[in-house]
């Protein structure tokens, strides 16, 4: 591991000596479907297309998985992830 990243770990991690990849394998990949889906409202459009692009430009998901979608009831597909 870099020192670079090192300094990034919370001082938990550094002093359990976890490798950034062990603690990347932890935390759950955010998908756009699923932060739609868990409160998160947008006024108007723009700021829904704005936030769209960041998770492209991050390279992150945008459509869920249906083990992701059967953890929110009444799961609320995005138009472009329904497949016909």
């Amino acid at each position: 591991m870099a020192a670079s990243e090192h300094l990034l770990l919370p001082t938990s991690f550094r002093e359990h000596k976890r490798d950034l990849a062990e603690v990347r394998a932890d935390l759950a990949e955010p998908v756009f479907e699923s932060w739609t889906n868990n409160g998160e409202a947008f006024a108007r459009d723009t700021e829904f297309q704005l936030e769209r692009e960041a998770f492209v430009k991050l390279g992150l998901r945008i459509c869920a998985t249906p083990e992701e979608m059967q953890k929110y009831p009444n799961f609320k597909r995005l138009a472009e992830c329904v497949k016909s």
